[in-house]
């Protein structure tokens, strides 16, 4: 099995100081939703939800599962969706496999699936709407990761809570010169944010 890129998320861990107080004060929200959750079930799904299910709501499932590696915790589990499907958006496919992580493409048709394995981690990834087969019907915290998926689904059927986590789409830079270190800095943007709430929920430091 692969490892995960210990390296690369010891220095996002190291950056958590540049988070601002507004946003761990949203993480922190979020936070106590999961810790209601774990008390209530012994576990707390998240599915991030956004338009495509292509970039952010796929990169935030992702990490979300690594985080819980890495600290060791086995009571979070991580789903992402859209108001449509269509496929994982193969520049953030680039940018994440670029930061170390073990993404993999399983499938060529038109929305491909992707595993993403290490030691724990053992997940398929592809694009799908929010209430699939693959994802929780019931009892878990829809988190809403872009404004178009907030709009589009005001209401999401069985999630004991919505929430609303925004986060910029790098599809802006799509074709221009920008577009590596963009899709890139989001990679670390939300791995920082996943990271530190996570921690907060680990029952010891690394």
């Amino acid at each position: 099995m692969h490892k995960l890129p210990r390296n690369y998320i010891n220095t996002l861990i190291s950056k958590q100081e540049s988070l601002s107080p507004q946003r761990r004060e949203r993480l922190m929200q979020l936070r106590a939703l999961m810790q209601d959750q774990i008390e209530k079930y012994g576990v707390t799904k998240l599915n991030f939800i956004c338009t495509h299910n292509s970039r952010r709501s796929q990169l935030s499932e992702m990490w979300l599962r690594a985080a819980c590696e890495f600290y060791g915790i086995n009571n979070i589990q991580a789903y992402s969706g859209g108001t449509v499907n269509t496929a994982f958006n193969e520049r953030m496919v680039r940018a994440i496999q670029q930061k170390g992580f073990p993404l993999e493409k399983l499938s060529t048709n038109a929305n491909p699936i992707y595993t993403l394995s290490s030691q724990l981690i053992s997940s398929l990834m592809f694009s799908k709407v929010y209430n699939d087969t693959n994802n929780p019907k019931q009892g878990f915290i829809a988190v809403m990761v872009c404004d178009n998926a907030e709009q589009n689904c005001p209401l999401v059927h069985g999630a004991d809570h919505r929430f609303s986590l925004k986060y910029v789409d790098p599809k802006f830079s799509d074709d221009t010169n920008e577009e590596r270190k963009v899709y890139e800095s989001k990679v670390d943007e939300i791995g920082i944010e996943l990271l530190y709430l996570v921690a907060t929920l680990a029952p010891v430091n690394i």
